[in-house]
């Protein structure tokens, strides 16, 4: 009896965690399958992390106007998702519509090193990890000279209407309270969450949420024949090679040159407390 109420507890505390999954897996959805003017597949076989916070709000009262709350999750060396975790974005210009008082935002990250600051704290867009507005279209890539230089790419979708956009100044935090109710473990960390690629022992909107990223974020060996991007390409644009399934933990280090295999690791503690942390480390699954 005493487990049936501590289990009927923890669904309590996670009700408002479920509904925001839900949102973010009806925004993530609506972005990806827009027809023509969706993000490039091109840049999503990219991403080594993606953020889904679903409708920012304009608050007049706080600095910058702008609140919201939505999840993170990161793709590890086998190409699997992670179990999402719960942030905080603030500040930042959205570029709002005409008479809409919500937008929907989605980041794409390609650096580990974005995801990495924000599973120590919060980073901000612009000073600790450059973002621009993300290009729109299923040929972008490959047809054109574009090359994704940027460490984040961020999108939004208000009143039906959906474009790149640029959050320049906006903040995004670790919600901790969130995190801990909806995975009912107190002082769970980011990297802890962000390790897992096992859905099994999780609420079955967070399961949904992984399966969702899976369907619409291909690997880059299951990008059909016929889109544009390739591995050459990607090379030949001056990128590098495109992370591959099984092979992400022999990928270079961009900023330093050095196979990630050939750097130091890092316990959790003591990456934390490192006030020049690597540049890149990769979240291998727990």
């Amino acid at each position: 009896m005493a487990v049936s109420l501590i289990w009927h507890g923890a669904s309590l505390a996670g009700t408002s965690e479920e509904k925001e999954l839900s949102d973010a897996r009806a925004a993530l959805e609506s972005f990806v399958n827009i027809p023509e003017n969706a993000i490039p597949p091109a840049l999503l076989t990219q991403a080594y992390g993606i953020a889904v916070i679903p409708s920012v709000l304009k608050v007049s009262f706080i600095v910058g106007g702008r609140r919201g709350s939505g999840v993170v999750a990161v793709r590890n060396e086998n190409g699997k998702w992670s179990n999402p975790a719960f942030i905080n974005l603030t500040g930042g210009s959205v570029g709002w519509q005409v008479g809409a008082s919500s937008t929907d935002i989605i980041l794409v990250f390609k650096s580990r090193k974005s995801i990495d600051r924000i599973a120590r704290g919060d980073v901000t867009l612009g000073a600790d990890a450059s973002v621009a507005a993300g290009p729109v279209g299923r040929s972008v890539g490959a047809a054109t000279n574009i090359r994704f230089d940027a460490e984040v790419y961020s999108y939004s979708r208000s009143r039906g209407l959906f474009a790149g956009v640029s959050l320049e100044g906006a903040a995004i935090s670790v919600d901790d309270a969130a995190n801990m109710d909806f995975y009912s473990q107190a002082d769970i960390s980011p990297y802890e969450i962000l390790k897992r690629t096992d859905t099994s022992g999780i609420p079955e909107e967070g399961q949904h949420f992984v399966t969702t990223l899976e369907r619409y974020l291909p690997r880059p060996s299951e990008v059909p024949a016929t889109e544009p991007a390739s591995q050459a390409e990607f090379e030949t644009a001056g990128e590098g090679p495109a992370p591959q399934s099984g092979a992400n933990a022999n990928m270079n280090d961009r900023s330093s040159g050095a196979p990630a295999s050939q750097q130091p690791q890092y316990s959790e503690e003591e990456y934390i407390n490192d006030p020049e942390p690597l540049e890149y480390r990769p979240l291998n699954d727990g």
